[in-house]
Parts: structure tokens; sequence; C-alpha cells
């Protein structure tokens, strides 16, 4: 038995230095990209006085400050419990995902500025457009490589960090498309109203994304309840286990990507201690393959 528990907690420690590694390995490469994007929206802006490629210059800044949030974040997150936080640190994670849904709000609210000033004061096409339409489809091709990294991670670890930068540089990949058709058009057919008409599109996707997350981030700080579906998962699994005859007050929270579930299971009072304990520890330990990273306490009620 101790070799076998030695064995768990070597395989536990390797996921969870390998989801460590993940999740820095998309900051890092997030931010690396960023910076490389800011230099060339710069020259961009430079020889085109293009204010699409301004607006998208300042959201790639304010993409460098967030990711950077973000890694100070994980490297927390990832610290383990200690006594002055017995359950983890994982909450820094519905933190920094709030504050970067205020961040893309904000994003959103300043492209709908841009759009509205676009719209009553069209820019003549520069000389160097189809420069700077080069230098944003290169842009284009950066953030999508982003977008893409940032997608492996959270399909492989389910990390809420990850996922709220992967939506902010997901809004970032619209974005960049529209200021290329913007550009496109604005050379070609000297179409500028098109701009702020794909803004008000854009502003509607980020918007959207924002409040998915805020509203995740602070259910999860609030300490509420799952939802319904996941309770009912919960519920059935329970339900499925045999040796008990029900149980009640069952409560369940979230805190960044950790479960929490506590829960009274009823017991026959005839069975013996090693029965009953044998019993909740099944169910515990069906309840955690159900829930991946979770921490589950269950008490057990003479009945």
């Amino acid at each position: 038995m101790p070799h076998d528990t030695h064995i768990a907690e070597t395989i536990l420690s390797s996921d969870k230095k390998d989801r460590s590694l993940l999740e820095k390995s998309a900051s890092y490469f997030a931010i690396i990209c960023t910076l490389l994007m800011i230099g060339l929206k710069l020259y961009g802006w430079s020889i085109s006085n293009s204010l699409s490629i301004l607006s998208s210059l300042t959201d790639s800044f304010m993409d460098l400050i967030v990711s950077a949030i973000n890694l100070a974040a994980i490297y927390y997150a990832l610290k383990p419990a200690d006594e002055d936080h017995r359950y983890g640190h994982t909450a820094i994670e519905d933190i920094a995902g709030f504050f970067q849904a205020s961040m893309l709000v904000g994003t959103s609210l300043l492209i709908g500025v841009e759009a509205v000033k676009r719209f009553i004061h069209p820019i003549e096409a520069s000389a160097q457009t189809q420069t700077a339409f080069t230098i944003m489809l290169i842009c284009l091709g950066l953030t999508l490589a982003i977008v893409v990294y940032q997608r492996f991670v959270i399909y492989r670890k389910k990390s809420i960090i990850v996922e709220a930068d992967s939506m902010h540089y997901l809004s970032d990949l619209l974005t960049t498309a529209a200021v290329l058709l913007s550009l496109y058009l604005w050379d070609h057919y000297e179409l500028g109203w098109i701009d702020p008409v794909l803004s008000v599109v854009i502003i509607s996707v980020i918007l959207w994304g924002a409040l998915k997350i805020g509203y995740q981030a602070y259910k999860n700080l609030m300490d509420a309840e799952m939802d319904d579906d996941m309770r009912q998962k919960i519920i059935d699994t329970i339900n499925e286990q045999s040796g008990h005859q029900g149980f009640h007050d069952l409560r369940t929270r979230c805190s960044g990507r950790k479960s929490f579930v506590q829960l009274h299971l009823e017991l026959s009072k005839s069975l013996s201690f090693q029965e009953a304990h044998d019993i909740a520890e099944n169910v515990e330990n069906k309840l955690n393959d159900l829930l991946g990273n979770a921490d589950v306490i269950v008490h057990q009620d003479p009945v």
C-alpha cells in the first residue's frame, strides 16, 4: 500500500509539473509574439498613418500587460497549499480572469470610439498602405499561432487563465482580419466606411466573450454552486455507487481550475468502521475521476 501511494503521488506530481510547463509556455509564447507585433505595428503606423493600425497597436500593448499579469497568476496559482492558504492558490485564476474580462470590455469601448471617429471623419489612403497591409498580414499569422497553441494548452489542461487569454487573442485575430480588410478596401476601392461597420461586429464578439469569462470568474469568486448539468452529473455518480442509502447537504464550488465538493453520505449504522470508510472513499474516488482536479469531502452519517 505505501508503495502504491508513492506511485500515485509521483504521477500526480508529474501531471502538475506538466500542466505548469504547458501553461507557462503558452504565456511566454504569447508575450514574445506580442512584442514582435508591437514593433511591426509601430512601423506600419508610422508609414501609413492608419488609425486602424494605431488602434490595433494600442490593443497589442494591452495584450502585453494582460499576458504578463496572467503569467504571474499562473506562477502563483500553481503554488502548493500552505498554512495560510489551506485550499491552495487557484482563486488567483478567477481574479485574473475577472480583470481580463474588464480589459476586454475596455478594448471594446475603445474600438467603438474609433469606429465612430472613422465614420464621421474618413481618412484618405496612404501611399504605403500596401506595406502596412503586409505588416498586418504577418501580425495575423503571429496572432493565429498564439491562439492555436493556447487552444492546445486549454484542451490538455483546461486552464481558466489561458482560456481567458486565448479569448483576448481571438478577438485580436478578428480585429487584425478586419484591419486587413479595411486596408484593402480603403486602398483599392476607397471604401472607408467599411472599417466602422466591421468594428461593430468585432465589438459584439469581444463583449460576448468578456461577459462569459467575467461571469464565470465572478461566480467562482462568490463561491456559487456549479451549473445544473455538472451538479446532476455529480448526483448521478453518487447514486451509481453501492453501499449507501442516500446523501444530503451536497455543496459544490469552483476556484480557478479546482473543484470543491462536500456531502453527507447516509450509511447503515450496522456497518463496521472499515466498511463505511471504504464506501465513502469509493464515492470520493469516483467524484475525483469525474471532476479531475478536485477536493472532495464525504461526511459519513449513520442511519
